[in-house]
């Protein structure tokens, strides 16, 4: 028993008892425990406090840049449409003073930033690349410091591909009659009609399946394998009938019988919907292809003497056109019998091609932190005289993703 403290003889401190000890001792250990709760809640709030405000700075920083990023694919678009005015009031004016033939290919002004990215990052990139004099250029070179991510634009010719639209009319029109021509020259190619007798299609099937599609009558072609034009579909789920107008979009050519997701990935890289085919029987009205931005493999498709009798002249030509940004030919007709080796004899396929292009495709891609944008539009150069506006382009189609 511990003996209590005195002082000059006196107690000073009471002795506890047994009861007393353990009594305070439940009460210091109730206190810990409540002490040790209340800390770890507030540990827990702030904790938790922490993690919120982290998860909204990184929702305004993604936001941030999200819209960032559109802006700056906006930027692209309207950057890609000032080089193709540039480029169209270029032709205009070699046509009216120097009596030039316009022509689209490579080495025009439109595809001179394709797959460059353009932001603050490359900004020292771009002036080496273009030249761009510190003093003269200063206002472009400070505004391309000022980008907060970038941009990477390409512009593509929508007329090196065979636009399915041109069958639209109600009679087998002239202009119909050259898109079957050019579909079953691209059908009948060796590979391209390997791969289709694989999966065991006829390309005149295909092809007369494409027309029934979007003709405004309802008969079909001998040809197709059907007898009415709505057979194969009003036995789908759910059931459905032929268009009978003309192509809104590339993809829905998947809805025809026969054109299945391989043959879509095989074949749509050569197909458009663009421009909007006419419905009239207008004789200037056709879908002819620039010769001077084709692919090599659809040109060799179309004009098979390219690859027989030609040769070594057709792919020259070709690859100083896509690699060194020589066009082929500023006359197609020329070009096709000088490069391609077509006979003179063959007007038919004279008339397929061009050496200039109304219809172009904006692709953008927008970054900004881990933030991305992508723009797609379609748009057709030249003066709208029908709709009395003074815009040099129309726009056809516009996503934005």
């Amino acid at each position: 028993m511990r003996m209590p403290k005195t002082y000059l003889g006196f107690p000073v401190e009471q002795q506890p008892t047994p009861h007393t000890t353990v009594k305070n001792k439940r009460r210091a250990g109730v206190a810990i425990i409540i002490a040790v709760m209340i800390i770890s809640l507030m540990m827990v709030f702030t904790a938790d406090m922490i993690v919120n405000s982290q998860v909204n700075l990184e929702l305004v920083s993604a936001t941030n840049d999200n819209i960032t990023a559109e802006y700056l694919a906006k930027s692209g678009f309207n950057l890609a449409l000032l080089l193709l005015s540039i480029d169209y009031g270029i032709d205009l004016t070699r046509q009216h003073h120097m009596k030039q033939k316009p022509t689209d290919s490579f080495a025009d002004i439109w595809a001179a930033v394709n797959h460059i990215p353009i932001g603050e990052a490359t900004a020292k990139t771009l002036q080496d690349l273009f030249a761009l004099n510190p003093l003269t250029d200063a206002a472009a070179i400070e505004m391309l410091g000022r980008f907060d991510g970038e941009f990477t634009l390409n512009i593509s010719d929508e007329a090196t591909k065979i636009n399915v639209n041109y069958c639209a009319a109600g009679e087998i029109t002239p202009a119909c009659k050259q898109v079957q021509a050019k579909l079953l020259a691209l059908f009948n190619c060796p590979l391209e009609k390997s791969y289709l007798d694989s999966k065991n299609i006829r390309p005149l099937e295909i092809v007369t399946r494409f027309q029934d599609w979007i003709d405004r009558n309802d008969r079909a072609d001998p040809n197709s394998g059907f007898s009415g034009e709505s057979d194969p579909y009003l036995s789908m789920s759910p059931p459905y009938k032929a268009k009978n107008s003309q192509f809104d979009s590339i993809d829905e050519l998947k809805l025809i019988d026969g054109w299945d997701d391989d043959l879509h990935a095989v074949f749509s890289p050569y197909l458009t919907t663009y421009p909007f085919k006419k419905t009239g029987n207008d004789p200037k009205d056709r879908s002819r292809i620039n010769i001077n931005t084709a692919p090599r493999e659809l040109l060799a498709c179309l004009v098979p003497e390219a690859r027989e009798k030609c040769g070594d002249t057709f792919d020259i030509a070709i690859t100083r056109a896509h690699k060194d940004k020589s066009p082929v030919g500023n006359d197609a007709r020329s070009a096709l019998k000088d490069t391609l080796c077509l006979p003179e004899n063959d007007k038919g396929k004279l008339d397929w091609f061009t050496e200039s292009s109304p219809v172009y495709r904006i692709e953008v891609k927008g970054t900004a932190g881990f933030q991305t944008k992508s723009l797609q539009a379609v748009i057709v150069r030249g003066l709208d005289t029908a709709r009395k506006t003074a815009a040099a382009y129309r726009l056809l189609y516009w996503r934005m993703g």
